[in-house]
């Protein structure tokens, strides 16, 4: 079946008729298990393995065994026992394998789609006024920060806030992930822990600062642009990420030289808000989608219900499948590239 799944999206498949298999024992560690299997694969294989499939019985364990160990693996791709229909007939699990397979074509450095030309040709608002002939290149790079707050004791709540000694004492995870080819389909990604419920990404200079060094490795060169999209910021803590991970960015950008000059890109930086209240219903049949009711994907709403002095706007950029369709609302806090209203509209569903 995946074999199947892979060629039908067009990647060739070079495997032995019967691929190297390790039986995990109860007397086996899970970092036993898979060093034994690593070493069958180069037994038989005659070179290291590219891809590791492990195969579970259960999800959960996977968070409590397999994710902490130790960078020890080429990459792998995990498969949950119940969700493979064993005795399928052929082509049975053709949309559960071809997921599979998109995603097995991205870990060993493919690309599942692009866009014709980079983001410098196909949107003009990145060109430097100053270079009209020269092609920009272009970063994104994109954060959140998770907080467990739907764990016992982790939530903020009146009493949390009333007694500091009852703070939630589990981490917050921030991630922030950076394209890495000027095509923007490669990225890379960087995951820290911080204090619990803290919204601002503490390790923000750092984390930029090495996806840099990787666009720079991978382009011979640093981005002459940088876009940021920043999700889970409120509208009261517009400031503060500006004071705060806006600077981190330029503070990682001013450790690098290009031409014995400081590195100072141009740097646009936009929040993505999911969290509020308002909807979007299509006026007339024109507006329709057909299958969910939904306005249409790709709609923007710019006016009447956005700020009349920010550059703000709310985008549908899906097909609702069930259910009123939330449509994300996007505030630009910070622009150095200079992107008019319908050209930032245009990029972000892109």
């Amino acid at each position: 079946e995946l074999r199947m799944a892979l060629e039908e999206k067009g990647i060739s498949v070079q495997l032995p008729a019967y691929p190297p298999v390790v039986f995990k024992t109860r007397v086996m560690s899970d970092e036993d298990a898979l060093r034994t299997a690593m070493q069958e694969a180069q037994t038989q294989l005659g070179k290291p393995a590219q891809m590791l499939f492990i195969i579970e019985e259960r999800a959960l364990r996977l968070v409590n065994h397999l994710l902490p160990l130790p960078q020890m693996l080429p990459q792998s791709q995990v498969l949950v026992a119940p969700n493979i229909k064993l005795g399928a007939p052929p082509g049975g699990m053709g949309r559960k394998m071809a997921g599979v397979a998109l995603k097995v074509n991205t870990k060993l450095g493919g690309d599942n789609t692009a866009i014709t030309g980079n983001i410098g040709i196909w949107c003009p608002a990145v060109k430097n006024p100053s270079a009209p002939g020269v092609v920009p290149k272009v970063m994104l790079l994109g954060a959140d920060v998770s907080h467990p707050t739907n764990l016992p004791g982790q939530g903020k709540t009146e009493t949390t806030e009333k007694e500091p000694s009852k703070q939630p004492d589990m981490p917050s995870v921030a991630a922030i992930v950076g394209s890495i080819n000027p095509d923007c389909t490669r990225y890379a990604c960087r995951i820290y822990a911080q204090d619990p419920l803290k919204e601002m990404v503490t390790d923000m200079a750092k984390a930029v600062f090495e996806l840099l060094g990787l666009w720079g490795t991978t382009n011979k060169g640093l981005p002459d642009v940088i876009l940021m999209f920043r999700d889970g910021v409120s509208e009261g803590q517009f400031s503060q990420v500006l004071d705060y991970e806006l600077k981190a960015i330029q503070e990682a950008c001013s450790k690098f030289t290009v031409s014995k000059q400081p590195y100072k890109p141009r740097i646009t930086f936009v929040t993505v808000q999911k969290r509020h209240g308002t909807r979007f219903f299509p006026g007339d049949a024109a507006s329709v989608d057909q299958k969910s009711g939904n306005v249409r994907p790709g709609v923007v709403i710019d006016r009447e219900v956005c700020s009349t002095r920010e550059f703000d706007y709310y985008l549908n950029s899906h097909a609702g499948i069930q259910g009123t369709n939330k449509a994300a609302k996007y505030s630009v806090l910070s622009d150095d590239v200079g992107f008019t209203a319908d050209s930032m509209q245009l990029l972000t569903p892109s």
